[in-house]
């Protein structure tokens, strides 16, 4: 009997530094997810401090006679190719 009794309070002990250890692992994970999000959030707004303003589109467009053919330059580029790469990604 005596046998029993130290094998479980062995195994309870065994059991308790395991719990414990998770524990501290969980915690670590959690406060290293935390860390990362405030990195990733100070990143991004420094790359938005960093970019130009946007310019905005003009508010009234001229119409072109019709049969005339736009002049080389005048086109508007895309929208995507006016933003970041960054801004495109993760928005903004």
């Amino acid at each position: 009997m005596c046998l029993d009794v130290g094998g479980e309070a062995s195994s309870t002990h065994e059991r308790d530094a395991l719990i414990s250890e998770m524990r501290d692992r969980i915690q670590f994970l959690e406060d290293e997810h935390r860390r990362k999000d405030a990195i990733l959030l100070n990143m991004t707004e420094a790359m938005k401090a960093l970019s130009p303003p946007e310019r905005e589109a003009p508010e009234t467009v001229e119409e072109a006679p019709e049969g005339a053919e736009p002049h080389p330059g005048t086109e508007e580029p895309q929208q995507g190719a006016q933003r970041p790469w960054w801004r495109r990604m993760f928005g903004g």
